[in-house]
Order: structure tokens, then sequence, then C-alpha cells
């Protein structure tokens, strides 16, 4: 236990912000970067915390929760500095100066308010390490983790050489095999360090593979951060998009821009998934409760991060995972038994507000969690059998009618009346879904991903072991959902039981509606679900292996999430020559569709230069829009839109997302190839009435007859046409 005194706390504080302040004036290369974002994704966090009086949290929580504060506190005081400085007639608020005063003199009054209500009370650092007889490499060990998946995607990325990727991704099912022999030998503070390093180390194999970003809706997101970075400024106007009114994804990347200076593809390549490594983190917090054992906890925070949506998804939707972490953290702030009172309060009002702000369908998703969690307090209140299946003796209920209306105002103010975008489309989505009921027989209405769950369109063995596992892992947490039901009521909270049975209706409902599973797919809304799901999954596994006597649910456990492992990082694949991973092949379906060349984006921004002052006014999605129309596959068009967002603000970007097959000659225009195209003779486009990627010789669309190749630089050939 460290205790620090109050006037040490403040000298500490007004020391690490000086040194904040000075490396970003001083633009000291690397410090900027690194002191700069310690600071700001830590200190604000903790300065509320102690402000709070939550002093005496155990060092892990305080951790978690300064983190998720100081992400909220940069969207939240972020926000309220740019409309400040507009409404004063300032355009430029987001620049370094005005942010850093800005910054500074909120971070004092936080300092002030804490130091004043906290002139008696230490601040606590309780970090029990416990290393008495306990073997101490395996907590070291795994740190080298993230160092070998920066140095193995640079060598696959330069050189084509996947060999330190493979030994990293069998050096990690190996290091917890090990850690599940040893588990009794080991101090507490072991399983904390292995998640953080196995998450980090994950994050940026798929994240640093390229020098470009990869994903599909991470472009978009890319185009309202330019946006806003050029600007400097934070306007719905500047890009009417949803994306924009996702703070996460528009105003938190530009705060960080002119706070850190670093290159702006890396913030989402390397600050982002430095933030998402923090959601395993409050996995394990949230499930010890109900587990009891830090070992069983680990398990829980394994079995989130080895789904698919968890390295996958944080590369593609960087306002998703920032929303999905605060989303971990409200929870674990809720079912936390030592933050009660006012000060829960505030922090589940803090959290809730920054979800809405950070992504709707997170935002949309928690709010029926909520709304169940008010059921079920009416349900309590006027002594409803139902709901005698969870009852417990001390019932106390954080949800009340007024939190379920200030949630559902705080959506319904900023979606529909602040930034006028995305609340309309969850009622449009409600309608065709309700108008697709009578296509419910019909198994083609719903989601791919769906219909692969159900053994449709399995094309190998590896994707048949993939569903399988996928398949098994919900038959145990249904068990583990009921067995907890039925045994567990006095152990664990009636209201975390009954969350996991809408988690699991929920889950269920979007599974076999049609239309709604297909502008929603089920991997995303699954792992939001599995922050809950996780501990059913161990208590389902821990009955199975009971009934059938095994000595350790390891035995089940282990074998399980190993093979997930494997499935998610595509190992399997990749041992039966099948190069399904873009991560450790250069060749194979994801690769082809998702990795950026070099020649593609240096293609893509010399077509800008010469789009640049073009003036033929043409449509695009309804919005006028100056420039030539740009044609490609349903691929190409992510790398011309990477090299368009370079500095150029989204609206002038003149980017057709149609496919060759479907080309006019009429009007002058650009063709763009890449490099994809260019070696296989071959394009990609998405046949959206069977839900697949579909690929046609180039050699069969007539349109090459009547244009001339202008550009060639191996990587990218570019074709203009003179038009009719």
């Amino acid at each position: 236990m460290i205790k620090i005194k109050p006037k040490t706390w403040l000298i500490i504080i007004l020391l690490s912000l000086f040194a904040a302040d000075l490396v970003i004036m001083l633009d000291l290369p690397f410090w900027r970067q690194i002191i700069a974002s310690l600071f700001f994704n830590i200190v604000p966090g903790l300065l509320i915390l102690y402000m709070l009086k939550l002093n005496k949290l155990d060092f892990l929580k305080k951790i978690v929760l300064s983190v998720g504060l100081s992400i909220s506190f940069l969207m939240i005081i972020g926000l309220f500095i740019n409309q400040i400085y507009l409404i004063a007639g300032i355009e430029r608020p987001l620049s370094t100066l005005l942010l850093l005063i800005s910054f500074n003199v909120v971070i004092l009054l936080l300092l002030l308010i804490g130091y004043l209500q906290n002139k008696d009370n230490e601040f606590n650092i309780n970090l029990k390490l416990n290393i008495e007889d306990k073997l101490n490499s395996p907590v070291i060990f795994p740190i080298i983790f993230p160092f070998l998946s920066i140095i193995g995607t640079y060598v696959m990325n330069v050189h084509g050489n996947n060999i330190i990727l493979l030994f990293l991704v069998l050096l990690i099912p190996s290091y917890i095999v090990i850690i599940t022999l040893l588990k009794d030998k080991l101090p507490k503070f072991t399983y904390p360090i292995a998640i953080l390093s196995i998450s980090i180390a994950l994050l940026f194999i798929h994240g640093l593979t390229s020098s470009y970003l990869n994903g599909r809706d991470v472009y978009s997101e890319y185009a309202s951060f330019q946006v806003t970075s050029t600007n400097l400024n934070w306007k719905m106007a500047n890009f009417q998009s949803v994306l924009t009114a996702c703070l996460s994804t528009s105003l938190l990347p530009a705060l960080y821009d002119s706070l850190l200076k670093l290159s702006e593809m890396y913030i989402y390549k390397i600050v982002y998934p430095l933030i998402f490594a923090v959601t395993p983190l409050c996995i394990f917090v949230l499930s010890r409760k109900y587990l009891k054992k830090d070992f069983y906890a680990f398990i829980a925070a394994l079995f989130f991060m080895f789904q698919l949506p968890f390295i996958d998804e944080s590369h593609s939707m960087m306002r998703e995972i920032i929303a999905l972490l605060l989303f971990a953290i409200v929870l674990m702030v809720y079912f936390d038994s030592e933050i009660k009172g006012v000060s829960k309060k505030i922090l589940l009002l803090i959290f809730v507000f920054s979800i809405v702000v950070s992504h709707y369908t997170t935002a949309y998703v928690f709010f029926i969690l909520v709304m169940g969690l008010l059921f079920l307090k009416f349900l309590k209140n006027f002594n409803i059998p139902f709901a005698t299946i969870t009852s417990q003796k001390n019932y106390s209920s954080n949800i009340s009618f007024t939190f379920v209306l200030l949630f559902f105002a705080f959506i319904y103010l900023w979606y529909s009346q602040v930034t006028n975008s995305a609340f309309n489309d969850v009622i449009h989505v409600m309608e065709r879904t309700s108008n697709n009921l009578v296509n419910f027989f019909v198994l083609e209405s719903r989601d791919s991903s769906v219909l692969i769950t159900l053994g449709r369109g399995l094309t190998n063995l590896p994707d048949m072991i993939r569903i399988y596992i996928y398949d098994l892992t919900f038959i145990i947490i249904g068990i583990g959902t009921v067995y907890s039901i039925l045994k567990c009521r006095k152990k664990i909270e009636h209201e975390y039981l009954f969350l996991l049975v809408i988690a699991v209706l929920l889950l269920t409902s979007f599974a076999i509606l049609p239309y709604i599973n297909s502008q929603y797919g089920n991997s995303r809304l699954f792992i939001q679900l599995a922050v809950v799901l996780c501990v059913p999954f161990v208590i389902g596994s821990k009955f199975i292996a009971k009934k059938l006597r095994l000595r350790h649910v390891t035995l089940i456990l282990i074998p399980i999430l190993l093979l997930q492992f494997f499935n998610v990082t595509f190992l399997t694949d990749q041992a039966f020559g099948i190069p399904t991973s873009m991560d450790l092949n250069h060749k194979g379906e994801r690769y082809n569709q998702f990795y950026m060349h070099d020649g593609e984006f240096t293609g893509a921004n010399w077509l800008k230069n010469q789009n640049k002052y073009k003036k033929t006014l043409f449509n695009k999605n309804g919005r006028n829009t100056y420039g030539y129309l740009i044609y490609g596959d349903d691929f190409d068009y992510n790398r011309i839109y990477l090299g368009y967002l370079e500095k150029t603000p989204y609206f002038y970007t003149p980017i057709y997302n149609l496919t060759l097959s479907k080309w006019e000659n009429s009007g002058e225009s650009y063709i763009f190839l890449r490099y994809y195209n260019i070696i296989s003779g071959k394009f990609y486009f998405l046949d959206r009435g069977n839900k697949g990627v579909i690929s046609q010789n180039i050699s069969d669309c007539l349109l090459f007859n009547s244009v001339q190749k202008i550009y060639d630089n191996g990587g990218c050939k570019i074709y203009y046409n003179r038009g009719s």
C-alpha cells in the first residue's frame, strides 16, 4: 500500500502537467507522443476519481476507470471547448495552443476541487503484489508479446516473412497452457499483465499490417476525422454524416492529432488499439466478482479477446471500440459494490453520455439492456411471481425511471436534435424488420453470418471447425445462463442474472428476425454482449465438467479457448494451406480485398492532383459535388478514398463506388485499377442479392475499348475516358 499525502499528490500532478505542456510546446519527437498520451489518457480520469473521493479502490480498478474517464473527459470537455470558442467567433478552437490552455484550466480546476475535498484523505495505491514464494518469470515474460507483434508485422510488411508472427501466435497459447499448469504458484497480478500484453499483441498484429488502414467503415471514419482535423473545429455542417456525430471518430482523434502530432493514420493504428486493449481488463474486474477466482476471470477475459470481432472489427470501426470500452466500464461501475451513492450515479451519467456520443448502435443496445433492468424493477415492486426466479433479500437497484428517461433524452437530443443523424435510422430498421416478418421462414432473408452458423456456405474444413466451435460456445453460454439462474441466485445479483437473460434473448432475436441482422451484424452484437456473457461461459463449462466427472474444468476451458484462438488468428487455415489471414500471408482473398499497397496510395494521390481543379458538377449520393467521376471495383473505392482524404475535405472527393460492369460511357471519367486488378486481370464486386463477393474478368468489360491509359506505377493503373 502506497499512501500519498494531499500536498505530495498536488505536486505530482502539477509536475506531470508541466512535463506534458513542455514536450508539446517544444514539440519533442517521441517524448511528445509518449508523455502527452500517458497524461491525457490517464491523469484527467484520476483527478475525477480523486474529486469523487474514490481513493480506496484497488489499483487495477483505478487504472481502468482512469482511462475510461479520461476518454470521456476529452470528448465532453473537448466538445464544450469547441462550442464555446465557436460562439466567441474563434474558428480554429482545436488548434494546439488553444486546446492546451483550455485543458490546463479545466485540469487545474479539477485538481483544486479534488485537493479541497481531500485535505485529510491520502491517495492510496494498493498494488497487492504478494510475491513471496511465487514464480515471477511468468509475470515478466508476456511483456515481450507486443514487441514481437511490432517486429513481426514490420518484417512481414517489408520482407513478406511471417516466421516471427507465426512464432508469436504459437507462443501465446503455449504461455496460456503454462499459466494454467502453474496457476497456484503465480502472484495474482500475473493475470492483468498477461491480459494487457496479449490484448495489445493481438490488436497490433492486425492493426500494423500494411502502412495504411485496413477494414471497411474505417475509411469513412477517417474522412470525418480528416475534416475535423483540417478545419480545426468540429461542426456537423463540415461533413453531414452520422460519423461526425460520433465524437469517438471525429472529434477525439482530432484532439489527439493536435496534442500528440502523431502520424494521423497511426492514431487509429496505435493509439486506439492501446486504448481498446484496456477492455479485457474490465472483463477481468467484472468477472472475478462472480467467478471468485482470478484464474477464472482470466479465462473470461481470454474468451472475450479470442473473438474475431475483437481483432478484426477493432480496425474496421473505430467508433465501436471506444463505445465498447465505455460500455464495459459502465457495467463494471454498475455492479461494483465499492462504488456507491452519488459517486456511482455521477460515473454512470458520465459514461452513459459518453457512449451515446461515441456510437449510436452501442447506445441503442445498451438502452435495451437498461430498459430490461427497469422492467425487472417493475416486476419486483409489484411482487409479480416471475421476478422471484432471481429473488434476493437485499434488493437495491441503481436503475430508476429518471435514469432511463435521461438516457433516452441523451440519445434523442444528440442524434435527433443536435446532430440530426442516426435517430431516424433505428426507426427505419424497426419498420423494415416488421415488414420483413413475412419472410420469417425464408433462410435467405438472414445475414450471411447467421446462415454460416447453421452450416450454410461452408467450403472447407477450417470453416467447419470454426463454426462448430462457435456453436459449441453458444451452447455452453446457454447452459451457463440457465444454471446461473437456477443455482446461483444467492451468489450473483438478480440484476446481473436478468441481464444475462436479456443478452441471450437479444442475440437470439437478432439471429432469427429477418433484415435486422443484415443491418447490424450478429458478430458486432455478440462482442458487445460478450462483456456479460463471459461469466456464463465459464460457469457453463464448470457445470459440464462436473457432469462429465472431469477432475479439472480446464480440460474443457483451455481446449475450447485454444481452438478459438487458432480460429480467430486463422492459424487453423494456415495449417491446411489456406491463406485466409492477411496478416500471415501476402495472398488470399482477404489480402486481395483489403491490403493496401504503396503504389495504390501513390496512384490515388496522383489522381487527386490531376483532378484537383476540375469543375464538372455531378451528383453523389444526393449531394452536388465538383470533379470528374472515378470508377473502380468495390475494393478500389477504399484505395481512392484514402488517397483523396490527405487533407482534402470529403465533399470535394469525387468517387463513385460503382463496379466496372456497371460503368456508363457518358461524360469524362477516370478508371482506377489497383495491384490485384493488374496482376490477376480481375475485379471484385459485392453481390448484395446473394450477400457475397464475386470476381469477374476485366477483359469481359467493353469499356476499355474507349479509354486511354494515363498512369502506371506498377502497383496502380489509371485510365482516362473522354466521354461520349
